[in-house]
């Protein structure tokens, strides 16, 4: 599994497990063992009184998780105590420390006395050390805090494959019964991210997700993203864009068409260069806080389009987006050169689309499909750099029957081993495609392959950004 908006507390591990907690006052020294647990939100080290943790969420877990002591360990009223361990970290996030007397309910209730600083990827170890006060009463924990988050699964199932070929929009789609079985398909094999969109067979793709997920699936269990910015209906006034009154307009049409309350994710499709972004960065904040949408992305725009919107929001606290859905894949390597060490930067979980370049890189050269003959927006993205690309293709087909795996695992390994990239977006029309698909979360390419997979290519023209 993967998270969006988050980071991991199986990040942080608390050396030898144990740790002193010194009182102070009566100078005596207590080792705790550490259990192994793993959680969202404050992870308490010390409970200052019997009972339930201050963290609901607590559970047990396995494989290597931040190490928390038992909660038979009182902080004394207004004893002083001095805790202290030493700690690695996967050296790439930093977790605050803090205290709270009473009950926990967010990060802002905390006093925040530290930060636990990532260590060196050498495994080497920082110490932490503070000195606190119980409350007299007694109910004083100390923890570790980061944000939450939605836990998804690391294949994210796309449904533009997914509606009426008679809309309009792609010829080779799939009606409702066939896509209701690939839907079912990704359930069972444990995909539990969906993405759609409002302009998908315009309409057809939210609906039959939303019948068959609404049939198959346990709403709390699933993530839904949708998106919204291309024209559903050409030549009528205030249809398309980012404006307040799209916006609004569009999220009640998708959740109708999806027959759901809410959606997990709302992403903006492209950037609006007619609407000022304060006015679309508002208007999806008010969103979220109608409960209408959880988290907001965005897709397919520049860095410095993603960045302004980002300042915007934060400038005037306003939701932030929490993902970016762009266009990545071993044919198209140009969001390596800016967007993507911006989300590593800012922690912008990557969903990238069209990892397999629509098929291209999943078959020998000279096979077409359907949607290969048909498919125009494809077409633009590929067919000017083809001699080079023809390359990487056949590089994909030598490292696959090397490995004896299919080319579509070798093409999503390839992605999935990318900083930041949470889950790629496939677009299966068939059962066959997400069973070949799922292989590739346990596939590791080794250096020499991913550099043999990578030396063929060539820059290519910046498709989907306008």
């Amino acid at each position: 599994q993967s998270r969006i908006c988050t980071t991991k507390f199986n990040a942080v591990r608390i050396v030898e497990r144990q740790t002193d907690v010194i009182n102070i006052d009566s100078k005596t020294l207590i080792k705790q063992d550490f259990e192994d647990t793993q959680a969202v939100g404050l992870f308490p080290f010390v409970k200052g009184q019997a009972g339930n943790w201050s963290l609901k969420a607590h559970k047990q877990g396995a494989g290597l998780m931040l190490q928390t002591t038992p909660q038979t360990i009182t902080f004394e009223p207004g004893k002083k105590y001095l805790i202290r361990f030493d700690y690695q970290t996967d050296g790439k996030d930093i977790f605050s420390a803090g205290y709270i007397t009473g009950e926990y309910t967010t990060p802002k209730d905390l006093t925040k006395v530290g930060e636990i600083l990532p260590t060196s990827a050498d495994g080497k170890t920082k110490k932490y050390e503070v000195e606190i006060t119980g409350s007299s009463n007694g109910d004083t924990t100390f923890g570790i805090y980061t944000t939450g988050g939605m836990e998804v699964s690391q294949l994210c199932l796309g449904a533009m494959g997914f509606g009426d070929p008679n809309s309009g929009f792609h010829e080779w789609v799939l009606e409702e019964e066939e896509s209701k079985k690939v839907i079912k398909q990704a359930l069972d094999l444990g995909i539990n991210f969906f993405d759609t969109a409002n302009v998908y067979s315009y309409g057809a793709s939210e609906r039959i997700l939303g019948n068959a997920l609404n049939e198959y699936a346990n709403r709390d269990e699933i993530v839904v993203a949708t998106k919204l910015f291309t024209t559903m209906k050409k030549d009528v006034p205030n249809s398309g864009g980012l404006s307040r009154k799209e916006i609004f307009h569009q999220i009640d049409a998708s959740l109708e068409r999806l027959g759901m309350d809410y959606v997990d994710l709302y992403i903006i499709h492209r950037w609006d260069y007619n609407t000022p972004i304060e006015e679309t960065m508002e208007a999806l904040h008010d969103v979220v806080k109608s409960g209408k949408a959880r988290y907001i992305g965005a897709s397919a725009m520049f860095a410095w389009q993603f960045a302004k919107a980002q300042a915007v929001a934060e400038k005037n606290g306003w939701t932030k987006f929490v993902s970016m859905q762009d266009h990545l894949n071993l044919l198209y390597r140009e969001e390596e050169r800016e967007m993507l060490p911006l989300c590593e930067d800012q922690k912008i979980a990557v969903t990238p689309y069209s990892p397999l370049a629509s098929g291209r890189l999943t078959r020998d050269w000279g096979a077409h499909t359907k949607r290969f003959e048909t498919d125009t927006t494809a077409m633009s993205k590929y067919d000017t750099t083809e001699k080079q690309d023809r390359i990487i293709v056949e590089r994909v087909a030598e490292v696959a029957k090397k490995r004896g795996v299919e080319r579509v695992q070798v093409a999503l390994a390839w992605l999935l081993q990318k900083e930041p990239v949470v889950a790629p977006i496939i677009g299966a029309t068939k059962e066959s495609h997400l069973t070949q698909a799922m292989p590739a979360l346990d596939l590791i390419l080794t250096e020499d392959e991913v550099s043999f997979l990578e030396e063929p290519y060539v820059p290519h023209v910046i498709v989907g950004h306008k």
